[in-house]
């Protein structure tokens, strides 16, 4: 979750370099649907917040008719109903942004799922339009390469094949990767309306060192793990690993805020250094995360590690 500030934050550089480079790493409606809807529900009065409206409406016109695959149209469809349900919750539901958020997504979800089945759209199709779409990329990283030269060929093969291995494996777990990047992208639209609107509703998002969720939710991960040990079939193994790395994420996520929240006194710099450094060895950082977060569930590191109040 966005680290800021109470009150109405400022629309900085670097957060605005950060909006950039998420709307180019994730599928854009995740962010712009959402955040168009909030500033319609507040009533916009001023050029800025048209102007923000009309890019928004505009970008997502454009990201919808160049989408002509069926994962595309899937992706389009779940962030549009996420948007959507989202947006009924914030009118009708006086609950913090995470369980709007999150209850928003199970909505979407169930949507998406009737919508699919509306449409004659099966889970083996969405799967292999994943895997279509993971193929060609991976085509056309090597691709330029080859035609560059062997030195090229050299730097650019290892990528290329790497990207073409985890075509499968992302392929099972598409539906749990675009969960996260919904739930990213509505707070990232939730940010930028707390700045954007001149009379936003509803609090800001709290700092990162203070995220936290219900701990019934680790019944998700629970559950997940049953799918994945038990002899459920290739629909149940399917229903774990996305469960799991859904709910894995937020884990990830929760034992990161604490982390923030024991290096608040380290300087800037030092904590951009131990960032990069974390960098090569991601997977162990993760585990470690990971384990934080659930670890956290019964031992409430923030509380127990709390400095004891003055007098």
């Amino acid at each position: 979750m966005a680290d800021v500030a109470a009150g109405r934050p400022r629309a900085s550089v670097a957060a605005t370099v950060g909006l950039l480079v998420f709307l180019l790493l994730t599928p854009p409606v995740f962010t712009l649907a959402p955040l168009a809807g909030l500033l319609l529900l507040s009533g916009p009065r001023t050029l800025q917040e048209w102007l923000w409206i009309g890019a928004c409406t505009l970008w997502l016109a454009v990201s919808a008719v160049a989408s002509q695959g069926v994962m595309e149209q899937t992706v389009i469809a779940g962030g549009t109903m996420a948007a959507g349900a989202f947006l009924a919750l914030v009118l009708r539901w006086r609950r913090p942004f995470f369980d709007r958020a999150l209850a928003a997504l199970a909505l979407a979800s169930v949507t998406v799922a009737f919508w699919g089945w509306w449409l004659g759209i099966g889970w083996h199709d969405i799967q292999a339009a994943v895997q279509r779409e993971g193929w060609e990329m991976a085509r056309q990283v090597g691709r330029p390469a080859a035609d560059s030269g062997a030195g090229m060929l050299a730097s650019a093969q290892p990528l290329a094949e790497a990207l073409a291995e985890g075509v499968g494996p992302m392929s099972a777990v598409f539906p749990a990767v675009m969960a996260l990047c919904a739930l990213a992208g509505l707070a990232m639209a939730w940010s930028w309306y707390r700045r954007i609107a001149r009379e936003p509703r509803d609090a800001p998002l709290g700092r990162l060192a203070e995220f936290r969720f219900s701990d019934q939710l680790v019944w998700g991960m629970v559950a997940g793990i049953a799918l994945l040990v038990m002899p459920a079939g290739e629909a149940g193994q399917v229903a774990g690993e996305n469960l799991v790395l859904f709910f894995g994420g937020l884990y990830v996520v929760r034992g990161l805020a604490i982390a923030r929240s024991w290096s608040r006194q380290a300087p800037g710099l030092l904590l951009g250094l131990m960032a990069l450094s974390l960098l090569f060895i991601l997977p162990v950082a993760l585990g470690g995360l990971l384990s934080l977060g659930l670890a956290d569930t019964w031992l409430d590191f923030r509380r127990r590690l709390a400095p004891p109040a003055e007098g």
